[in-house]
């Protein structure tokens, strides 16, 4: 007799335990908002569908051939799903966005953190005693001052003993929060560090004599200066010298920074 092995139940939304899928989602995508970057707890998070649940079949069929996705893509999926603050889950459904580059860009993020994301809840949820009782420690409701007073008691213990099983597991993230002047407007931009990022956040502003946002505000002039040349460029090279250009303004800017490798020789 030939038996088949079952294969194992999918990731989806809307399963036993989305609390799980929530905080794997978070660990995965750096407890930040994937519309707009925001930092994210637990508590401050909801999963958003990229592709919204309520898309119609025909809709549906149609942004999968734009977005060359799987043609059995589901969308209750990791690959369709990322976390998001409140502010962006309501803002984001009061507009169709789903042919901008920007929800192709979300998709294709998404996709790439999929297979993590799997791992992560199949792991928590084999987790037993210990590994459950952390999981409800790290996905507690921490706005109730009583469990917030819990949590600050007890969480030290919890790191301390992470650190001596293995200290480069013990590392965590902060953010600091940066206002932005550019032009008039006020931008508003943040930093998520790790303890390497934290010595370069620090290393940098110490080697150039200034603060992060006056750095960031003399790149983004360049960028902005650099891109509306290539911009006017384009457009006179497509229409010809007599096309008539015109200056525009967005309400939202996303841009992505990475610091490279920094390694400090003395005082050098």
């Amino acid at each position: 007799m030939t038996t088949r092995r079952r294969a194992p139940a999918s990731v989806r939304y809307g399963g036993a335990d989305d609390r799980v899928l929530r905080l794997a989602l978070l660990e995965e995508w750096g407890w930040r908002c994937y519309w707009r970057g925001e930092p994210l707890t637990v508590s401050t998070s909801q999963i958003d569908h990229i592709i919204p649940r309520t898309v119609t079949p025909a809709r549906l069929a149609d942004l999968i051939v734009r977005h060359h996705l799987p043609a059995g893509f589901d969308l209750h999926e990791p690959a369709n799903l990322g976390p998001i603050c409140a502010s962006c889950n309501n803002d984001k459904s009061d507009g169709d966005y789903l042919e901008a580059p920007v929800v192709h860009a979300k998709l294709v993020d998404a996709t790439r953190h999929a297979p993590a994301v799997v791992r992560r809840v199949k792991a928590h949820k084999t987790a037993v005693t210990v590994g459950r009782a952390l999981i409800d420690a790290a996905t507690a409701d921490l706005t109730g001052p009583k469990v917030r007073d819990e949590f600050l008691e007890c969480a030290p213990a919890v790191v301390q003993t992470l650190a001596l099983l293995d200290e480069d597991r013990a590392d965590f993230f902060v953010y600091r929060g940066l206002v932005l002047y550019l032009s008039g407007d006020i931008m508003r931009s943040s930093f998520n560090l790790d303890a390497r990022g934290r010595a370069r956040y620090a290393w940098v502003e110490e080697i150039c004599g200034r603060a992060w946002p006056g750095l960031i505000e003399d790149g983004m002039r360049q960028m902005v200066a650099h891109a509306e040349a290539s911009l006017e460029w384009a457009i006179r090279n497509k229409c010809g010298d007599t096309a008539g250009v015109v200056s525009s303004s967005t309400d939202s800017l996303t841009a992505l920074m990475d610091i490279a490798d920094i390694r400090r020789d003395g005082s050098v």
